[in-house]
């Protein structure tokens, strides 16, 4: 994977507001609140999708 400018913005938002899981299934994490940044939530999803050719699949989780 070559680094582009999409490749850039997407390092920099999981360093700001993510993370990346290791395991048996891998995946990116974001930080935020789906109901206040969905607009966001959209744009990232659609970042991640173009730049890593793969279907995202969007979950809501809460921490309490």
């Amino acid at each position: 994977m070559k680094l582009n400018e999409n490749m850039a913005e997407m390092v920099g938002i999981i360093i700001g507001d993510g993370f990346i899981h290791r395991g048996k299934k891998s995946y990116f994490g974001f930080t935020g609140s789906p109901k206040t940044d969905k607009e966001y939530y959209i744009f990232l999803t659609n970042l991640i999708s173009d730049t890593c050719n793969k279907t995202i699949k969007v979950r809501e989780t809460w921490r309490t």
